[in-house]
């Protein structure tokens, strides 16, 4: 879902804003509860950058499960995947900012297969 909303829209995407949930986060390293839902807030204005209502919808109805996942990676591993999620987060929206949806594609692959491998 965040693929096609960077492809459709990465130019509606504020950049600026997605840079402030990244910092919420940093400052948030300690309390996995906040850090988690400033990370579904990261990536729902990704997907509601794309004005699809349906896709929205449907993205909104995962919420609760990725608080779940979200909170599971981050005590399973500590500030070390906090590190890992901001970084990540930082390389999406650099791509994003350079106007590169290829690039922002790939960090995005990179930054759900990293929280996979961090659950499982």
């Amino acid at each position: 879902m965040e693929k096609w909303a960077a492809s459709s829209s990465f130019h509606q995407i504020e950049i600026d804003g997605l840079y402030t949930l990244i910092n919420e986060q940093q400052a948030a390293k300690g309390d996995p509860e906040k850090f988690i839902e400033l990370d579904t807030e990261f990536h729902n204005k990704i997907v509601q950058a794309g004005r699809n209502p349906i896709l929205n919808d449907f993205y909104a109805s995962l919420r609760q499960r990725q608080l779940r996942i979200g909170i599971k990676a981050l005590t399973a591993h500590g500030t070390a995947r906090a590190e890992d999620v901001l970084h990540e987060h930082a390389r999406i929206v650099d791509a994003l900012q350079e106007g590169t949806p290829e690039l922002a594609h790939k960090a995005i692959d990179a930054h759900l297969d990293s929280t996979l491998r961090a659950v499982v």
